[in-house]
């Protein structure tokens, strides 16, 4: 299954994951602003097998995470918009 992602986080560096399976570009996690507690905002493509799943990688991967924004499952092939670039 696929997800769009967002969460709070302290970090501003995102560790590299690997491009989504139907791409040959950049890992799919973008910053894509801050909170008025100065926390970043992240977003992000995630392959799993259900909601559980996707949060235990944002949690694996992001030290700081602080909360969960949202999570939305979305068709198998599904990009975000040119805001996101994946190149």
């Amino acid at each position: 299954m696929r997800f769009w992602a967002s969460w709070y986080s302290n970090n501003e560096h995102w560790p590299p994951v690997p491009p989504l399976p139907d791409t040959d570009d950049k890992s799919p996690v973008w910053v894509s602003g801050y909170s008025g507690d100065d926390e970043v905002i992240f977003c992000a493509v995630i392959e799993a097998e259900d909601e559980d799943v996707a949060w235990q990688w944002v949690m694996a991967n992001d030290f700081s995470f602080v909360k969960e924004r949202f999570m939305e499952e979305r068709e198998s092939r599904w990009l975000p918009n040119d805001r996101f670039p994946l190149s």
